[in-house]
Formats: C-alpha cells, sequence, structure tokens
C-alpha cells in the first residue's frame, strides 16, 4: 500500500507487535478500570471505537470480556474496513467464534444491543457520525487511540462526547486512552492568524481547513458520507460568527499543513505585520500569502507545539525500544512508523491528541462525571481518563 498522509498504521500487520510493546501498560490500566466500573450483576454492552486488527487487550482477555459483559455483547466499530475484516477474521482464529459468542456484520442501520446476548457486532463507520445505537443502549464505550485523528477542534470533540452520552446508559462508563500531549495548538494559532490580518486592515476571514478532510486513503473505507473540510468565519465582532456563508478574505489550510491566504485587502501591509511578529518562512503570490501553520523558527510555535511534541515521542521511543529486542525486526519499522507520525504532529497534520485537561474539560461540559484518571507513568505518554454518565 503506498504511503500518503492518512496512511493508517492501525491497519499493518507490525502495528499489534508495536501495541504490545507501547501500550501495555495503558491496555493494563483500561481492563482495571473498565472492569472495576461496570456491574457484572447484569448483561453490559461494550462498544469499542478503533478495535484494531487484533482487538487489544480485550482479544488477549477472553475471561474478563466474558466475565465483566456477563452475557452482554461486545461492539466493534472502525472507520477503516480491512481493519474491520481483520478483526473478524482474528478473533474468529481466537476462538471468540465458541457457542459464547456469534458474529454480525452491521450496516448502518441504528440497532439495539439490549435485544442480543452473547453477540459480536462489526461496523465500519466513522465516530464524527452519529452512533447507530439505540440511546441509553449501551453499558461503556471504550476510545484508546482512537478519536486523536478524528479532529483538530475542540467543539468537534465535545460533540462526539454529546453523542457517547446519548447512548450510554445512566452509570455507564466511557473509557479513553490519549496520549498525554497538547497537539491542539493549530486551532489557537489559525485564530491568531487572524487577529493579525484583521489588525492588517481585515474585516473578517473565512477559514477552510481540509486537514481533517476524508479524501484519498481514507475515502475508500468511508460508507455513508465524505467529510468534507472544516469551514468556519472569524471577524472583528465579539461574539465571533461562525457560519457557512463566505465572507472577508480566505485562509486555507491544506493537508500538508500549508495555509494560503487570499482576497486580502492589502497584503503588502499584511505580510509586513506577519513578519513584525516572527513570520519569516512566507512569501506573497500577488494579493495573497503562502505559509507554514507550524513555524519551527517562531517561539511561540516552538513552546506550543514543537517542543511537546518531540518529547512526546521521544518518551514513546523510549518505551517502544526498552520492550523490542535489539535483533527484533519490526525495531527498525518502529522508528521509521514513529518518525513519520513526528514530522506529520509536527507540521499540524494527521496527529490531534487532546490534552488530557482539555478532554476532561469537554466531559464535564457533556455532563460526564470524571472518576478517574491515570497517568502510564509520572509524565509518562499516555493517560487513561474513566468518566460516568450520571444522569
Amino acid at each position: 500500500m503506498n504511503e500518503n498522509p492518512y496512511h493508517d498504521i492501525a491497519a499493518t500487520s507490525i502495528y499489534p507487535k508495536l501495541a504490545r510493546a507501547t501500550l501495555y501498560k495503558l491496555h493494563s490500566n483500561l481492563l482495571e478500570m473498565l472492569g472495576k466500573a461496570l456491574d457484572r450483576s447484569k448483561q453490559n454492552n461494550l462498544l469499542v471505537v478503533g478495535p484494531g486488527a487484533e482487538v487489544l487487550p480485550f482479544s488477549e482477555e477472553l475471561s474478563w470480556v466474558y466475565e465483566n459483559l456477563n452475557g452482554g455483547n461486545l461492539i466493534l466499530l472502525d472507520y477503516n474496513k480491512e481493519i474491520i475484516k481483520k478483526a473478524q477474521d482474528y478473533l474468529y482464529g481466537k476462538e471468540f467464534h465458541s457457542p459464547l459468542f456469534k458474529y454480525v456484520r452491521q450496516d448502518g442501520r441504528v440497532i439495539d444491543p439490549r435485544q442480543a446476548k452473547r453477540t459480536i457486532f462489526f461496523e465500519a463507520r466513522d465516530v464524527r457520525e452519529r452512533l447507530p445505537y439505540k440511546d441509553g443502549s449501551l453499558s461503556a464505550v471504550d476510545m484508546t487511540l482512537s478519536i486523536h485523528h478524528a479532529t483538530t477542534y475542540r467543539q468537534d470533540i465535545k460533540k462526539i462526547f454529546d453523542d457517547v452520552h446519548r447512548v450510554l446508559s445512566t452509570g455507564g462508563v466511557l473509557h479513553l486512552g490519549e496520549g498525554n500531549v497538547d497537539m491542539k495548538h493549530s486551532e489557537v494559532k489559525i485564530r491568531k492568524l487572524c487577529r493579525y490580518l484583521m489588525a492588517g486592515g481585515e474585516d473578517a476571514v473565512h477559514i477552510t481547513d481540509r486537514r481533517a478532510a476524508v479524501n484519498g486513503y481514507l475515502r475508500e473505507f468511508q460508507l455513508n458520507k465524505v467529510f468534507l473540510e472544516k469551514e468556519w468565519n472569524v471577524s472583528c465582532k465579539d461574539p465571533l460568527p461562525e457560519s457557512d456563508q463566505r465572507y472577508g478574505c480566505m485562509l486555507a489550510v491544506d493537508d500538508k499543513g500549508m495555509v494560503e491566504i487570499t482576497g486580502l485587502k492589502n497584503p503588502t501591509k499584511s505580510a509586513e505585520l506577519l513578519q513584525l511578529n516572527g513570520y519569516k518562512q512566507m512569501f506573497a503570490t500577488g494579493n495573497g500569502i503562502i505559509l507554514p501553520l507550524i513555524d519551527c523558527s517562531i517561539q511561540y510555535d516552538f513552546e506550543g507545539m514543537i517542543k511537546p511534541v518531540l518529547e512526546y515521542y521521544d518518551s514513546i521511543q523510549k518505551v517502544g525500544l526498552s520492550n523490542l529486542e535489539p535483533d527484533d525486526i519490526v525495531r527498525a519499522e518502529f522508528l521509521k512508523k514513529l518518525e513519520k507520525e513526528r514530522s506529520d504532529a509536527l507540521r499540524g497534520i494527521v496527529e490531534y491528541y487532546s490534552p488530557p485537561s482539555m478532554v476532561k474539560e469537554c466531559l464535564k461540559e457533556s455532563n460526564f462525571e470524571i472518576e478517574e484518571t491515570r497517568c502510564t507513568a509520572p509524565h509518562g505518554p499516555f493517560v487513561n481518563i474513566l468518566a460516568r454518565k450520571t444522569a
């Protein structure tokens, strides 16, 4: 499969081994926290978003699954049909096909898992779409390293949590396994660029962000619709209006992390103002400007994005290499894949981890109560968050 900006490492054959080397503590916390939170006196229905081809760690803990679901159902959802197919084949080989479980492939129709028993549901669907489950029909949802590709914007994370809240029963729990890092700097950076442009005489800026659009590699796995670029407006008015209506100059972010600004009233003045604020990697194009969204030469970007990203991937590399044998052929591939992710993150593309503080703020706004938070190590690369729907 050819490399491209949206290449999904979770679909590769080496991913399960890399996951075992780097995510073992995250997975251990997941099982312990979920097991403690579930009421095993009743049937439990568990939705796993982004299960991976080997459905780790659940496929390695059959007794945990049987005991904690108590006759309930395991529901696996991933945007990638290839991963869903591999997960089905893998679980079949792991004897999940015993009389304790039967398989059902979903087709996008809304279902009520409470009407089934000991069933594994497989659904190829993007988590940004409305979840195809009845209100209050799930006991637990696990999102371990699954939503950091979904969106660059805080409001979209909140929207996903709102939908999870809808499908959970009262007392149901949401587990999140996240990177312990802030990669949401780009949203703040776009707004900062808009303020500079308006200080240069623009009345408003229309933003088009194509980084999270589903195209190329991802499009072939999308069942129901293609997610187009994010569009919104910023103006001198307060509060800032956001709509699909185009007005003002145009600021477009492409899927390589480059920004093109067009339709400026006074491009020379805008360019001078940006230069005064430390922008060096930029050039004029008629009535516009092109520059990188994340600029390593700007202290604001270095402190807000470059430094935390470098520290984050250094910590993952340390954990991974400590658990891979020196002669392991996967070791070189691990370093290659890690460098690709690091490079993407440094440009503000593909990797959009939300800091734990933002995740918890959004959960509270979606009417969840934070029950427990665990870092995989002091200042470690990953964090487990468990939240409960109380009403």
